[in-house]
């Protein structure tokens, strides 16, 4: 049990290292804001693992999170759950977080659009506290 635990931390850390160290190419954020002007289902979903990656969500924060709620409103049903877990996503990110706080306010029904749609994540724990 333990060791197990142990070997899959330590798997998980060097993953996210390999991953960090990737994300600092210029080629990464060009690649990013590729993916995030192709807007199609598919590229929004491989937006929502890279954006497990602090830097890469950094990346995606500074682009802007209308085209992302554009398609949590706009897409079809595929696009939807995949602009609202991509969103749900950034939310565990202070920045991701602060984003979506200050969209919030212009648009209240954002956060429980984003909890309803979003079909595997959930917005970040603590995000409800903050947003009241």
């Amino acid at each position: 049990g333990k060791q197990w635990y142990q070997r899959r931390v330590r798997a998980l850390s060097i993953f996210n290292n390999v991953l960090w160290s990737v994300c600092k190419h210029s080629s990464v954020k060009s690649g990013i804001i590729d993916l995030l002007e192709d807007k199609s289902e598919q590229s929004l979903i491989y937006l929502a693992s890279l954006s497990k990656i602090k830097e890469c969500a950094s990346v995606i924060v500074d682009q802007g999170l209308s085209p992302l709620i554009d398609a949590l409103y706009t897409g079809n049903l595929r696009e939807r759950e995949s602009a609202a877990t991509l969103l749900a996503s950034l939310s565990y990110f202070e920045r991701g977080m602060e984003e979506l706080l200050i969209e919030s306010h212009d648009d209240p029904a954002l956060l429980a659009t984003v909890t309803e749609t979003s079909p595997n994540v959930p917005l970040y724990k603590n995000f409800q506290e903050r947003s009241s």
